[in-house]
């Protein structure tokens, strides 16, 4: 399977990141690209992401939380 990788140093608490990451209801407020994002974050849950006027059905593989992780390990992997 084929990955993407970043990393980005953020002046702010992980819990403010991550409750921004999975707000879904505000990704078009900061996110140009991804204009929506529906479902339930919850492994094995389809959500429907509409990017650039074109929908996508991708997987939640897997959701690991602030409190369930060190930093460098938190992460939300999406399958299509």
């Amino acid at each position: 399977m084929k990955e993407i990788y970043t990393k980005i140093e953020i002046n702010c608490s992980h819990e403010a990141v991550w409750r921004l990451l999975t707000g879904l209801n505000s990704y078009s407020k900061w996110n140009p690209v991804i204009k929506s994002v529906k479902g339930n974050l919850k492994v094995g849950e389809n959500l429907r992401v509409e990017k650039n006027g074109f929908y996508c059905q991708v997987i939640l593989g897997c959701l690991k939380t602030p409190k369930s992780c060190h930093s460098e390990e938190r992460r939300i992997c999406l399958f299509s």
